[in-house]
């Protein structure tokens, strides 16, 4: 059986997974193109940070008419137990898997995630020290955010952050780069 590689990515309603809470979940096959999608009403203690929002371009309002937490998950690793063996992929996806991790503790939800990822800045990096590609100076060092590995590729990114454009730019990306 072959393993499939699925791009991740997560909005959050903050950076720490102990204090704040799913904002918003995708996940792309990049096989067969199938999506998955969902933005998520956040836990109930979840810190939900006004400068996350502007970030992911996501409401407070929004956010509380989203399926809890638990419905997103246990549809998430339905979709996901579908595609089993498979590697998440994403830009950074650490922080995408912590957040997850933490959902699953939260929601006794387990979805199968294996312990290693594809880090797609990583690609980007070993390409641009080979000289394959040239990644925008970030303060003397190599930009490794999708915005900058999308830049070095001729990609564009969207100014919000949306998980479900960030999963198709990632998987564009990652064409790119192999």
């Amino acid at each position: 059986m072959k393993m499939k590689l699925i791009i991740i990515d997560v909005e959050t309603t903050g950076l720490d997974p102990a204090r704040h809470g799913l904002a918003a979940v995708a996940a792309l096959d990049v096989d067969d193109g199938q999506l998955f999608y969902s933005a998520v009403r956040p836990h109930r203690g979840a810190d939900v940070s006004d400068e996350a929002l502007a970030v992911n371009g996501l409401s407070r309002e929004a956010l509380l008419l989203a399926p809890a937490e638990a419905q997103v998950m246990s549809a998430l690793a339905r979709w996901l137990s579908a595609r089993a063996p498979f590697l998440p992929a994403g830009v950074n996806p650490r922080f995408d898997v912590e957040f997850l991790r933490a959902a699953e503790a939260r929601t006794g939800v387990t979805l199968g995630l294996p312990w290693r990822a594809l880090d797609v800045a990583q690609v980007a990096l070993v390409a641009h020290l080979r000289g394959q590609i040239a990644l925008p100076d970030r303060n003397g060092l190599p930009g490794m955010s999708l915005a900058a590995i999308a830049q070095a590729l001729g990609l564009q990114r969207p100014a919000v952050h949306r998980a479900d454009q960030d999963v198709r730019l990632t998987a564009d990306c990652l064409r790119k780069l192999l």
